[in-house]
């Protein structure tokens, strides 16, 4: 079976933006870990998802105290500039079996000519076993695999926005 075209691929990220649709469930030893779910449109404006991503990059960025400035209205702004405008990108949330979101991450700069996507913005909050991150990379990589027709999955380049 072929996989989507790259328009296809792109209404399917713009569908999951529009959100709220059902979770990717992250399995390892048959069981349920936790899930995948999109970030969506209603979150950048929902105070409590900004509040948890603020926590969550402030914690990524102490090293850079005076170059980073984190407050709901700048992740809120890197969340609709950066992710949620951007057709090729798509951001997960990284949720456990009980629902509490724990960390995210994502998938950027698909080209299906090409056969690849990124994984991108990956940030773990202090209770993100390692073993979950570990499981939800997996996931997310067999889900772009199976879904999307990728045959590589890579880290972009840090420059790259």
């Amino acid at each position: 079976m072929d996989g989507p075209t790259t328009e296809q691929a792109l209404m399917l990220f713009r569908w999951m933006k529009e959100g709220p649709v059902g979770a990717i469930p992250i399995e390892a030893e048959d069981r349920c870990h936790g899930s995948l779910q999109a970030v969506t449109w209603e979150d950048a404006g929902d105070l409590a998802a900004l509040e948890q991503l603020v926590s969550w990059h402030q914690a990524a960025f102490e090293r850079y105290p005076e170059t980073f400035s984190v407050t709901p209205t700048c992740v809120r702004r890197w969340l609709v500039e950066q992710v949620l405008l951007h057709d090729d990108r798509l951001l997960f949330w990284v949720t456990t079996v009980t629902g509490e979101r724990i960390g995210h991450v994502g998938l950027s700069h698909l080209n299906l000519e090409a056969g690849t996507v990124a994984l991108s913005h990956l940030i773990a909050s202090q209770v993100m076993a390692e073993r979950l991150v570990h499981e939800a990379l997996v996931t997310l990589t067999h889900w772009a695999r199976e879904t999307l027709g990728v045959d590589t999955l890579a880290m972009p380049n840090r420059r790259s926005a």
